[in-house]
């Protein structure tokens, strides 16, 4: 019981952070928070990738990572080349956008996630709206294939985060292979970033040498695919690269919130196109 009805919200807010918790207001809330803390011994020691098969959630995954301070990872070429050729039409920055790719039972999302979490460089891969999970019919009912993210019963190499709205079935078959499994964006930015800083008190993940929005900076030349073309850019990026170039741009802005996309209508005036 935190006294919440006794003083205002934001106090206790306050006081959770102080006291090294993180405050939650559901028991499904509490139960997704004990799985991320589980999945690193609240100790992560690299930085993060960030991924989803929807622009917009890499959009708000790069809001809510610069609002906690997370630091992001910066592939290497070799990874990327690995990425493109699996989803050709995959971005280049980070959080990165795989989409789209077919449902063919190549289990394509979990490859670029396998190449994720084998570069040396990240510490831990967060999956947002992973919704590209096959599944196959046994003797024993149905089964999440998770090949070739998780072989011979070994989980990944660095935690996994899985934010999903899936089915139980799929979502106990994802804990006992050692993923970590959500289905609320906000709960894992808010303990991702109590872990951060966690870890950064204790010494095992040293300060960002960059902002956490490196992995999306301008860069003197477009991104190019294994192939030579050039990759898809995020889309707040690829406006801001045509207004540098002096194309003309209608005003663009990015909210969270009911809140924020009226004070952004107030500010920018009408007609506005809201995109979802």
């Amino acid at each position: 019981h935190t006294g919440a009805l006794a003083s205002p919200d934001v106090f206790v807010d306050v006081l959770a952070e102080d006291a090294d918790s993180i405050r939650v207001s559901t028991v499904r809330e509490a139960a997704q928070v004990a799985s991320l803390v589980a999945a690193f011994g609240r100790r992560p020691t690299g930085p993060f990738l960030v991924t989803s098969g929807s622009g917009g959630d890499c959009v708000l995954a790069g809001d809510w990572c610069a609002e906690q301070d997370i630091p992001l990872a910066t592939l290497s070429a070799t990874t990327l080349d690995q990425v493109h050729q699996i989803v050709p039409e995959a971005g280049a920055g980070n959080p990165i956008d795989i989409s789209p790719f077919p449902f063919d039972g190549s289990n394509r999302q979990l490859s670029v996630v396998s190449e994720f979490a084998d570069d040396p460089g990240v510490g831990c891969v967060v999956l947002m709206d992973g919704w590209g999970f096959e599944s196959e019919d046994t003797a024993d009912g149905r089964r999440v294939r998770l090949d070739p993210l998780v072989t011979a019963g070994q989980p990944p190499r660095v935690p996994v985060i899985v934010d999903s709205r899936m089915s139980e079935w799929q979502r106990d078959q994802l804990v006992a292979a050692g993923l970590a499994v959500t289905s609320d964006g906000e709960t894992i930015w808010r303990s991702l970033g109590h872990i951060v800083r966690q870890a950064r008190a204790a010494g095992t993940l040293p300060d960002a040498d960059a902002p956490p929005d490196a992995g999306r900076a301008a860069t003197s030349g477009l991104p190019e695919t294994a192939a030579g073309a050039p990759a898809r850019l995020p889309e707040l990026e690829a406006f801001a690269r045509l207004r540098q170039a002096g194309l003309p741009m209608v005003a663009t802005e990015s909210v969270r919130t009911p809140d924020e996309q009226v004070r952004a209508f107030r500010t920018t005036g009408y007609p506005r196109l809201l995109q979802a």
